[in-house]
């Protein structure tokens, strides 16, 4: 009987910084957000087409999702924020899981309508392919408007499988409101292979024991001794790749290395 002592450390993949993606003349809607099913005060970041990580997440929280926030079709509700503070890094929504946006181009593209808006009250949209979050665009001047469509063309280096969007909101006034819904974005590939940045981003996984064995009573009359006695197996800490990588990815990995 062995007694099995895991440590596993750092486990990770790494492909390589790009990767092959054969030839398809298509267009791709590869992310689309049209907020939440049911009305949420606060709204913590869940009930979505994708989950968000929102800050802050407890006291104080701006963010709502509300029917009388919906813009277009797809689930009833929109996202409502409201006063906030005067800095864009307080109040924050960021995609918990990194968008693949591998193409030979792409587009992002939502709506937004903006009420009560003055001085420099306003948002940004940021985006990070796997160097840190930029802004890409802004409106802080104190502008108000109706529902009206943006859009931002991404860059080169933003083609790739593993691009995190966030949006900050300032305010400051209990009157200050900004509403945003149907976000989405889209990829398109032409008519050869081409080839796209793979950028590697991981999350920690705690490590922890456990007791490996035969909980039951149950024994296998072809191995009776397998799990046999039970014992205390320990797994250290490690990182795991948010994106996934498909076999088909990592064969062509390997016959390109």
């Amino acid at each position: 009987m062995k007694h099995l002592k895991f440590n596993v450390g750092v486990a990770m993949l790494l492909i390589g910084a790009a990767c092959l993606v054969p030839a398809s003349a298509t267009a791709d809607q590869v992310f689309l957000e049209t907020m939440a099913t049911n009305a949420a005060k606060p709204w913590t970041g869940g009930g979505c087409n994708y989950a968000w990580t929102v800050v802050p997440s407890g006291g104080g929280n701006p963010f709502e999702q509300e029917l009388n926030s919906n813009y277009g079709t797809g689930n009833p509700c929109g996202l409502t924020f409201k006063g906030g503070t005067a800095s864009l890094s307080g109040s924050m929504l960021t995609t918990t899981l990194g968008i693949d946006a591998r193409g030979n181009s792409g587009t992002l593209a939502f709506y937004l309508a903006a009420d009560s808006q003055s001085g420099s009250s306003g948002w940004a949209l940021q985006l990070n392919p796997g160097s840190g979050f930029t802004t890409r665009l802004s409106e802080t001047n104190g502008s108000n408007h109706t529902f009206q469509p943006y859009s931002y063309a991404l860059q080169p280096g933003d083609l790739v499988s593993n691009l995190v969007l966030r949006f900050e909101f300032c305010g400051g006034m209990a009157s200050n409101r900004i509403q945003l819904d149907d976000i989405s974005l889209t990829t398109a590939t032409n008519g050869a292979d081409f080839v796209a940045a793979f950028t590697s981003q991981f999350v920690r996984i705690s490590g922890g024991s456990f007791i490996m064995g035969d909980h039951f009573g149950f024994v296998d009359p072809e191995h009776p001794n397998d799990e046999l006695p039970l014992h205390n197996v320990y797994i250290s800490p490690l990182y795991m790749a948010t994106t996934l990588t498909t076999v088909s990815e990592y064969c062509k990995y390997l016959n390109a290395a």
